[in-house]
């Protein structure tokens, strides 16, 4: 075969596998959504048999935005402004009789309270006792002194130990006797 035919016979093959691929390429778009983009009319095919689930048709006219009112609520990602308080009504001024000031007595009665001699200021520290029961040694201390006394027994010649506990100690102030005994916590604990 000399090379003239040949050409001419692949050249016949190539036109004929050409037209049938330009057949098939016409068929498809004539099938598809995409031919009749492009004008070509076509059969519809429905693949829901070939699928086994039917196809609902898109219907472009469901797309459309709604044209009816719309009401704009609360958004509720957004803080919205709080509602302003109603002003409240000032009540009308009510008239008050002053009555007339009373006489103020010049000269001032002598309190017998205001010089009456005070007990002094508890100046020791209670850390703690230790003993037993019916003989408890209350423990004080006074700057860098320490102080061991009995029920009964007279701290720095002012204070008479009046009863010891665990976590306080009641004190008696020597020379006033009217006065009550004073609470003195643990040094540490708050008083009770």
């Amino acid at each position: 075969m000399n090379s003239e035919l040949r050409r001419n016979l692949l050249l016949l093959v190539l036109m004929a596998l050409l037209g049938f691929l330009a057949y098939r390429s016409f068929d498809w778009l004539r099938d598809s959504a995409a031919g009749e983009a492009f004008g070509i009319p076509g059969r519809r095919v429905d693949v829901s048999s070939q699928l086994g689930t039917k196809v609902v048709e898109l219907r472009t006219g469901d797309l459309a935005p709604n044209t009816g009112e719309l009401t704009i609520g609360r958004d509720p990602w957004r803080y919205g402004q709080p509602p302003r308080p109603e002003p409240t009504p000032t009540p009308a001024p009510v008239a008050v009789a002053t009555p007339a000031p009373t006489p103020v007595p010049t000269a001032v009665a002598p309190n017998p309270e205001a010089n009456r001699p005070r007990p002094p200021a508890i100046d020791v520290k209670y850390i703690g006792s230790f003993g037993p029961e019916s003989r408890r040694i209350a423990v004080f201390i006074d700057g860098e002194t320490v102080i061991n006394a009995l029920r009964g027994e007279v701290v720095k010649g002012k204070f008479e130990v009046h009863s010891i506990g665990y976590e306080s100690v009641d004190l008696a102030f020597v020379g006033f006797p009217d006065e009550p005994p004073q609470r003195l916590p643990l040094d540490g604990a708050e008083a009770k």
